[in-house]
């Protein structure tokens, strides 16, 4: 998702009290991540979930002077246990891309396909089994009360993730997850499902944004009425919209 565009949905919404935020695959809490510095510049409250130990002390590191946040060492998964993961381990080639260290996933397919791309792929790609908590513990075991924003980045696990969450018992406002990973078919199960438990969404690049009416949204309403009017007018299907010419993003509802 493009910064600007994220910089003001957030601004818009982040001047509320106790903003809580609850992050699944914060890697490093630096590389790629659209959070790092709204966490920094306001603040927040929240929980920063990363299942690889190596990335995990990076990420205590990096957040070692915010003092507001819960950091858990686990994956979360759909059981509790453990789960076999595949990822590159840690290493030191020259020609490495900057986001080999992202690249871990339940889906064994997904760090395949990027093989070509990784140096001394076989060498470097492992199989590890990593603990795994549910959603609703994580929830539980922290007390949290509501979700004002959920980030997830999970390596094409993330539909897999929000149809963990029982939205009758929290429902966050906000969702960004990524979408690049997830099959043609996922991606459009993911949209449906989540128009269904009452969400707008934005797609933009690899990330969906989806939130809920309460979410105060600058720009993306009044060109909703545009586009909306101009639905009624045409007789298209409302179902999706899709406006490619704004900032280069999709809105959906």
């Amino acid at each position: 998702m493009q910064q600007n565009n994220f910089y003001e949905i957030i601004k818009k919404n982040t001047n509320k009290d106790n903003f809580f935020f609850i992050q699944i695959g914060s890697n490093d809490g630096k590389s790629g991540d659209p959070l790092h510095k709204y966490i920094i510049k306001y603040g927040w409250q929240g929980i920063l979930v990363e299942p690889v130990h190596y990335l995990y002390k990076k990420l205590l590191k990096t957040y070692s002077n915010q003092n507001n946040l819960i950091f858990k060492n686990v994956a979360i998964g759909d059981n509790e246990g453990y789960k076999e993961f595949y990822r590159i381990e840690e290493n030191d080639e020259p020609n490495n891309p900057g986001w080999y260290d992202r690249l871990g996933s339940f889906n064994k397919d997904v760090v395949l396909k990027h093989k070509k791309y990784i140096p001394n792929f076989d060498k470097h790609f492992i199989k590890e089994k990593i603990k795994c908590i549910t959603f609703d513990n994580l929830i539980k075991e922290n007390n949290v009360k509501k979700i004002d924003l959920l980030h997830i980045d999970t390596e094409g696990y993330d539909f897999e993730i929000i149809k963990l969450i029982d939205f009758n018992k929290i429902k966050p406002s906000m969702i960004l997850y990524e979408h690049k990973h997830l099959s043609e078919n996922d991606k459009t199960d993911c949209m449906e499902y989540l128009k269904n438990k009452g969400y707008s969404l934005i797609i933009q690049g690899v990330d969906t944004f989806t939130f809920s009416n309460e979410v105060k949204l600058p720009f993306v309403r009044p060109l909703f009425r545009i586009l909306r009017s101009f639905v009624k007018r045409t007789m298209l299907d409302p179902a999706i919209l899709r406006f490619e010419k704004v900032k280069s993003f999709r809105f959906c509802r």
